[in-house]
């Protein structure tokens, strides 16, 4: 009875030191910036007329093909 007790906690130890491992690497991997020299980086003039008047945080797509904005109702 003690030998499966064991087993268990020891698979569930080198569960969660996998876990938690994948978890830093994934965590280090997603805070590094999306583009390598992001002070090098150029934004070029846009303007576009969005239908709310309360849009905060508006986002141009990479293919300047489609704007993203948050208003009152959420993201569109």
């Amino acid at each position: 009875m003690f030998r499966k007790i064991r087993t268990f906690f020891v698979g569930a130890l080198f569960t969660t030191l996998i876990v938690l491992g994948s978890l830093n690497y994934l965590n280090g991997r997603i805070s590094q910036p999306a583009i390598a020299n992001a002070a090098k980086a150029t934004v070029s003039a846009k303007t576009a007329l969005l239908p709310s008047a309360d849009a905060s945080d508006v986002q141009l797509s990479q293919d300047d093909q489609y704007i993203a904005y948050k208003d009152k109702e959420g993201f569109n």
